[in-house]
């Protein structure tokens, strides 16, 4: 059981790992795009 539950545990962190990585990487794209129309 708890070994379950430890595993279930891990799996939500690595998720939400992947989630806080993924709207970093999104959020740092929109601020390229802007800063690129800015430029030019």
């Amino acid at each position: 059981m708890l070994i379950n539950f430890q595993s279930l545990l891990a799996k939500d962190v690595f998720q939400s790992e992947i989630l806080t990585a993924l709207l970093g990487f999104i959020l740092y794209l929109i601020f390229e795009i802007i800063h690129f129309n800015d430029s030019y």
